[in-house]
């Protein structure tokens, strides 16, 4: 491709996907300022306005590539302490007050100019090249840059998730109101199949395959709970109603009665959802030819007409859990953390790839092949942390337990 071709390329890309070619091409610009912060050179100027000395920070433009890739991974960073900083520096520049050479200079612009279109501090009115040019300095650079990032695409884990259990038959029938049904269409011995015999009615039936497929004692605290040991990607029992999800469709409906209280679909395949006093909240992610990119919370008010919520968070995560707070758990390699419209809440080192919040998503619990934690989520602190000796499949927090399912059909009860 020629330079001509890669940067109309880049101009078509959607906002989001020039983001990650903008920090691809930054990384050229890091690399640039690393060399020249390596000379160990204070750097001094004398403002043209007052006559003040200032020593320029050396470290800002480090600070503001990690702010870009925290934003970038879905976090919230509040970007006003490093805009700040950079104010009186871009104006010496802009004044020639401060006196960069020109490779360094370039590399400074590209920086601040590729944090301050992330952040919504400044427009660019060129799609971003702008950043390219000057984090690159000259088209030799472009095919390199342009291959590395779509190797950096295809080489990005995707969303991936397994099968529901909920499927289209069973969904059918709980869309039509005919809860029997749902019963004989669905999966038996299955946390749904439990589920949809609690709702029909057929308790001793539901706490009976409920203890089978969790490994749980036939007790009080099951009989209590066992409308609600169902994945969140299936059907979620809340304290008034249940939803059940299948693909981009939903169904609410009053428990007990089953009257109708709403449906529709969302704009994106729903992955989990989360049922709260007032909200039923979906998650789902945003995709494109190159995978997922976003991920997106939307919420429908239960008690109202109102349009409830809307979120969106940047990045590529498989959605574990979702809280009635509005909060997620992503899968990780590396570590824990909470999702939330606040920003990313890490709660330690350890492997993700399922969780669970309890009902006021004061508590979650992570876990991942035989090993479990358990978190308060308010002061992060991690209260159980234990392997178990089979792997863990499914877990639940309610009424002050917490319940970890093994794939050996045993369970760990733990009181919380």
């Amino acid at each position: 491709m020629t330079p001509t071709d890669i940067l109309g390329a880049f101009r078509a890309l959607p906002l989001y996907r020039r983001y990650d070619a903008m920090r691809m091409a930054c990384s050229y610009a890091l690399d640039v300022w690393d060399r020249y912060v390596k000379q160990g050179e204070p750097v001094v100027y004398i403002d043209g306005v007052v006559g003040m000395r200032h020593v320029v920070d050396m470290g800002l433009p480090e600070r503001a590539i990690a702010a870009v890739d925290r934003k970038l991974a879905g976090d919230s960073p509040d970007p006003k302490l490093i805009w700040d900083a950079y104010k009186e520096p871009i104006s010496a520049l802009q004044d020639d007050d401060l006196d960069f050479p020109q490779e360094i200079a370039s590399a400074y612009y590209a920086i601040y100019n590729l944090f301050g279109v992330v952040f919504d501090r400044c427009k660019l009115y060129d799609d971003g090249e702008t950043v390219i040019r000057q984090a690159l300095r000259d088209d030799a650079y472009l095919d390199e840059w342009w291959t590395r990032t779509w190797d950096a695409w295809a080489t990005r884990g995707d969303a991936t998730y397994p099968e529901s259990e909920l499927d289209a038959a069973t969904f059918a029938a709980l869309e039509n109101g005919d809860v029997a049904l749902a019963v004989e269409c669905c999966a038996r011995e299955t946390r749904l199949h439990a589920v949809l015999l609690a709702l029909a009615g057929r308790i001793d039936e539901a706490v009976a395959v409920a203890a089978r497929v969790l490994g749980l004692d036939d007790d009080a605290w099951l009989r209590r709970y066992v409308a609600r040991i169902a994945a969140s990607d299936a059907i979620v029992v809340g304290p008034t109603h249940y939803v059940a999800i299948f693909g981009s469709r939903y169904i609410v409906r009053a428990t007990g009665t089953h009257s109708l209280r709403m449906s529709g679909s969302c704009g994106f395949a729903i992955r989990r959802v989360a049922v709260s006093a007032n909200l039923i909240i979906f998650a789902g992610d945003a995709r494109d030819d190159i995978g997922a990119y976003k991920t997106i919370l939307v919420g429908e008010e239960l008690n109202s007409a109102d349009y409830g919520y809307h979120a969106e968070h940047l990045g590529t995560r498989t959605i574990v859990a979702l809280g009635g707070a509005v909060v997620l758990v992503g899968a990780s390699e590396r570590e824990a953390g909470v999702l939330a419209n606040i920003g990313y809440e890490r709660l330690g080192d350890g492997r993700v790839t399922g969780a669970a919040f309890d009902d006021d998503c004061t508590y979650v619990v992570t876990y991942a092949g035989n090993a479990f934690t358990l978190w308060h989520r308010v002061t992060r602190n991690k209260l159980v942390a234990m392997e178990l000796d089979a792997e863990i499949w499914h877990a639940m927090i309610a009424g002050e337990r917490l319940i970890i399912a093994c794939k050996n059909k045993r369970a760990r009860v733990q009181v919380i």
